[in-house]
């Protein structure tokens, strides 16, 4: 009795190369018995083979319905992705700067209300230190899990999208692995730019936003809100500014310009959304100086975000290194600064 032929057939499908075992083989699992005794000894003996053929295959398999569903093949498959970066982004600025107050409103009404039965609560009340501080504080940490929740299933397929390709190649998973070790001075260095512009422009060494982060750090909330600044913070930002928005900007784009220029209009919102809560308030109350003073602490910001979407663009659009080198750079920050309060303590 001749052996059947066990091979691998091969499939050119958006220029990837698909592996399936064949029918043969799928046979030969199924009914063993039927087939002669050299072909199950040889079996035997390449199994391991036939396994890892198999597991390729499978690999493969789900790939490739993942590219189908997410990825950039068709006209189809690009407006779906567009709409959903798009939901997310106006979920994003709608909790973030809209539903907030609700938020706020909530708390520092629901706090006074529990503690002295009087909803109205003053600067000369004695609880007004203690409710400043559980409301800015709760505001952030609320904010956040809610962002999450609602962010983070609009863009899961694309998340799984980015986890299953990073390790498709091994090409794309050693540059994943070497930008995101070496991701410090990949965003330090445009970081320091944006700071020595505006050190040149007169802008202090502090923002607005980072010292009222510094302060909330310190205080009654502060070791459940730095786990919220160091890991869930960077999460959602990743996936509003990087998957979602650098997906909205030329989604066809794909030579190293574009990507640049892309990179750059994302920075540029990145550092606008850290600054304009002290631009406007510094507006509303006619205090052009100091406008000008918080307008300048955009820059550092924009060099670092800018150094998150070099990394997201160099690896293919994949969320996983700029995630790492965002919670990484937030965990340094916040490091640093307890090792200084410390240090000064001590000392």
């Amino acid at each position: 009795m001749e052996t059947k032929n066990r091979h691998l057939k091969t499939n050119k499908t958006n220029n990837d190369l698909i592996f399936e075992p064949s029918q043969e083989i799928i046979d030969f699992r199924t009914n063993g018995q039927m087939l002669s005794y050299e072909v199950n000894n040889d079996y035997q003996q390449n199994k391991d083979i036939y396994k890892l053929r198999e597991k390729i295959a499978l690999r493969n398999k789900k790939r490739i319905e993942l590219e189908k569903k997410y990825g950039y093949m068709t006209d189809e498959a690009v407006k779906k992705r567009w709409i959903k970066a798009l939901i997310a982004v106006i979920a994003y600025f709608f909790l973030s700067f809209i539903f907030v107050y609700v938020i706020q409103i909530a708390l520092i009404f629901g706090y006074a209300l529990l503690h002295n039965g009087d909803a109205g609560l003053t600067e000369d009340s004695p609880l007004y230190a203690s409710a400043m501080e559980f409301y800015n504080s709760m505001t952030n940490i609320i904010i956040y899990v809610i962002e999450l929740a609602v962010i983070l299933p609009i863009l899961f397929g694309f998340v799984k999208y980015d986890f299953s390709r990073i390790f498709r190649t091994t090409k794309s998973t050693l540059v994943g692995i070497f930008t995101s070790i070496f991701s410090f001075p990949i965003v330090m260095a445009p970081y320091l730019l944006g700071f020595f512009i505006t050190f040149l422009l007169g802008g202090s060494e502090t923002s607005a936003n980072q010292e009222a982060i510094d302060s909330m750090l310190f205080g009654k909330y502060g070791v459940i809100l730095m786990l919220f600044v160091a890991v869930i913070g960077p999460i959602v930002e990743e996936l509003v500014f990087r998957k979602g928005l650098h997906t909205l900007l030329f989604p066809r784009k794909k030579n190293f310009g574009w990507k640049m220029l892309r990179a750059f209009i994302v920075a540029c919102i990145f550092g606008s959304i850290h600054v304009v809560s002290a631009v406007l308030l510094s507006l509303l109350s006619l205090d052009f100086s100091g406008m000008l003073g918080h307008l300048v602490q955009v820059f550092p910001y924009i060099g670092m975000g800018f150094g998150f979407s070099f990394l997201y663009e160099i690896n293919d659009e994949n969320i996983i290194p700029s995630t790492i080198a965002h919670i990484g750079w937030n965990s340094f920050s916040i490091s640093t600064m307890l090792l200084q309060v410390l240090l000064e303590k001590f000392m």
